[in-house]
């Protein structure tokens, strides 16, 4: 079992050596807090969530079937299962990131929960075989709830209107640009020897995924998104940060910053509070007048912008 676990967080691992500062980039997005009225909204959030995404019978299913594996009937499989359950809720209680982005961090252990319950029920009725149409009769009903959610928009919304706004709000009104057709209008007003800065994580990853030039190429080496620069800068352990990642001050030219964002002005306005000295050697700005803006489609309606960076 434990050289199974290791095996599952190799991954984890790899990225860890892989980058010194993997570690406080992911820490500054996560929001690990300990404190006891945040713990027990997280405790309560965790379990509404859940409700809303397997509903209530299920839930209740559920946390029988916690009681009748843990007491009752103990198997390697539904062991493992329920370690992978407790480790995401107790994470959910210690981090508050699990519970912002609860559309995205819920989706495997929703699943899990209704792995689980199928497995509760059939060890269920191979004790009492009489049992077998009740539980037929209950996952029906389920299974009729979710059919007319798929066919019924104005029920899904009602229902899980967090959702619908997140990934489907007024997609079938508006036409947004994939990402990948807008990375390549962005790279023709790059020319060969122009530099991209990101101003997110998610604008580099973005742009990894769907250029067709080489990332390493395109950025300065060491300089990490302007918005993870900022976060240190806030918290008062930014020089400790570029020192922890080897942080030369850098001369810059024909760059442009790429962003993902609501508006180009959240973008200059964390550019500006960025202390620039002790990232650039010369003088920079960013040209407000985006001279490339897409709406585009990621989890959501969302804004991409190509700057120009002005410096002296």
């Amino acid at each position: 079992m434990t050289f199974n676990f290791l095996i599952f967080f190799s991954p984890i691992i790899f990225l860890i050596f892989l980058s010194e500062s993997t570690i406080d980039d992911n820490l500054m997005y996560a929001e690990i807090n300990l404190g006891f009225k945040e713990i027990t909204i997280n405790f309560k959030n965790w379990f509404y969530i859940h409700f809303k995404n397997i509903g209530f019978i299920n839930l209740i299913i559920f946390l029988l079937s916690v009681l009748f594996f843990i007491f009752k009937d103990r198997k390697e499989i539904t062991n493992k299962i329920l370690i992978i359950i407790f480790s995401h809720l107790l994470l959910s209680l210690c981090i508050n990131g699990f519970m912002n982005y609860h559309i995205r961090t819920t989706i495997y252990s929703t699943f899990i929960i209704l792995i689980i319950n199928f497995i509760f029920l059939a060890s269920i009725i191979k004790f009492k075989e009489k049992f077998f149409l009740i539980f037929l009769g209950i996952i029906f009903i389920n299974f009729s709830q979710q059919m007319y959610m798929i066919f019924n928009k104005d029920y899904f919304i009602e229902l899980r209107a967090d959702i619908y706004n997140f990934y489907f709000k007024d997609i079938d009104e508006k036409k947004n640009s994939s990402e990948n057709e807008s990375i390549n209008n962005i790279n023709k007003l790059i020319s060969a020897n122009g530099k991209i800065i990101f101003f997110t994580n998610l604008s580099e990853d973005v742009y990894f995924i769907y250029s067709k030039r080489e990332l390493k190429k395109i950025k300065y080496k060491y300089l990490k998104p302007i918005k993870n620069l900022v976060y240190y800068q806030k918290k008062g352990g930014l020089e400790k940060y570029l020192n922890k990642i080897h942080y030369k001050k850098i001369n810059i030219d024909n760059t442009y910053i790429l962003s993902i964002d609501t508006s180009v002005l959240n973008v200059i306005e964390e550019f500006n509070i960025l202390d620039k000295t002790k990232i650039f050697k010369n003088n920079c700005k960013i040209i407000p007048e985006a001279i490339f803006k897409d709406t585009i489609f990621i989890s959501g309606e969302r804004k991409i912008f190509l700057n120009k960076i002005e410096c002296k």
